[in-house]
């Protein structure tokens, strides 16, 4: 799969915000107030995963400006592309990160799932060496089956078992350990888990959005039919999966709550390859060849390419299996398909636009009245959307998140007797309102 590039606007306003430029700074003259305030000041910035040159060559004119280079500023980049650091700072600029040797490997087990004390017998702490030796050193495969284990029996035959499913091969440690991961999780949890890989990588994922997203498609089913109680049960399979160590928390909320989350680049490259093979979802990158097996895609993901959606609804003009769909770009092409193609069974819509400039209205066709079956629709972007009042026969409509777009809202989706969540703004007076429905 093609990483997603990330955009130099968002680095420079997420840097902005961080170094405390107002809304109005920010707003009219991002680069140059950006710029102007660090000349002043002494600064370490850190820019994680960085994957090729065209990315720094955009943001070297505003991090790096021409001042004395006696104060002293730093930027440190990760990459996995050495020659990505050999362009930026030459070869001597390089540090190369070696894996944990076995005490540290240790440490950061212990740490992850607790310390070794008189209660733990000595053959169980020689079980967790030979099973963080398997690891390789890389901090991530040991994380992560430290999460297996704190869902384990804490004894020396449950963690055996472990010992045994582990590959021998150091190198294939970290790939070997996270497909692990996912054969140990619940049968109910494999879906949730696979869901992540349909948001591109590095994407910051909203709690409401994700398990929304896992109820509308019936991936949290509960025998009372109680909604509130579905919800509750999809918050503590987010909460399994981080305690696992496969999902990062990337905000709180007040209470402690998981507000937004992320998954890490590996795991998210396990998602898309397991989605794959067992066609959970397909990626714009995955999707072709055997027509067959095009018709047969029940989840697919646009990161970027609009050519690679405009090829695939055409080799697939009856996406009948469809069940979700998400647009990740910088176009609303996907509406013009709407218009032509049938999504019988499509319960998920998610159209992501980019937030760099205002688009033209978006007239979405009145044919989304006959997609009966969808639970779950986010549109979200700099964009105007012309909502048709075919809208209101989606009588199984859950949640409705037109939130950061704008629009004007048909009258009847008042009366829509499942609606649970209406998120939007209101236009005429360009105030943001959001709305929760109960039972």
């Amino acid at each position: 799969m093609t990483k997603r590039k990330p955009r130099a606007g968002e680095i420079l306003l997420d840097i902005a915000k961080q170094v405390g430029l107002t809304k109005e700074e920010r707003k009219d003259n991002l680069e140059g107030n950006l710029r102007s305030l660090l000349k002043r000041k002494r600064y370490v910035i850190l820019l994680d995963d960085i994957w090729n040159v065209e990315i720094w060559d955009d943001l070297k004119l505003v991090l790096l400006p021409e001042c004395d280079s006696k104060i002293g500023s730093r930027i440190i980049i990760t990459s996995r592309n050495s020659n990505v650091g050999r362009y930026i700072g030459g070869d001597f600029s390089i540090h190369v990160l070696q894996p944990l040797d076995s005490e540290n490997s240790f440490k950061l087990f212990t740490k992850k799932i607790f310390t070794f004390d008189n209660n733990h017998s000595v053959d169980l702490v020689n079980i967790g060496r030979s099973i963080v030796g398997r690891c390789g050193g890389i901090p991530l495969a040991i994380v992560v089956t430290a999460g297996m284990l704190r869902a384990r029996e804490r004894t020396e035959r449950a963690w055996n078992r472990l010992l045994e499913s582990m590959s021998h091969k150091v190198q294939d440690g970290c790939a070997k350990v996270l497909a692990l991961s996912y054969n140990d999780l619940p049968i109910a949890l494999r879906p949730c888990f696979l869901y992540f890989g349909l948001f591109p990588e590095d994407h910051e994922i909203r709690a409401f959005d994700l398990t929304n997203m896992w109820i509308a498609e019936k991936l949290i089913v509960v025998n009372s039919g109680n909604m509130r109680e579905a919800e509750n049960l999809a918050e503590d399979f987010l909460n399994d999966l981080v305690s696992r160590n496969l999902i990062q928390v990337a905000k709180r909320t007040y209470d402690g709550r998981i507000s937004s989350c992320r998954i890490h680049d590996l795991l998210h490259s396990l998602c898309v390859d397991l989605a794959k093979e067992s066609n959970f979802f397909h990626t714009e990158h995955n999707a072709f060849g055997d027509p067959s097996n095009v018709a047969r895609v029940r989840r697919i993901t646009f990161y970027s390419d609009n050519n690679a959606m405009n090829e695939f609804f055409r080799s697939n003009p009856k996406p009948t299996k469809l069940r979700a769909l998400f647009c990740f770009n910088n176009n609303s092409c996907l509406f013009s398909h709407m218009a032509h193609l049938s999504f019988k069974l499509l319960q998920v819509l998610v159209v992501v636009t980019s937030r760099d400039r205002y688009q033209h209205v978006i007239t979405i066709p009145n044919k989304i009245g006959n997609m009966s079956c969808l639970r779950y629709v986010r549109l979200e972007g700099r964009i105007r959307v012309k909502l048709p009042n075919s809208i209101v026969k989606l009588k199984c409509l859950e949640t409705l998140d037109i939130f950061h777009s704008y629009s004007k809202l048909p009258f009847g989706v008042w009366e829509s007797k499942k609606l649970r969540h209406l998120c939007y703004t209101k236009e005429c007076y360009c105030v943001f309102i959001y709305i929760v429905l109960f039972d």
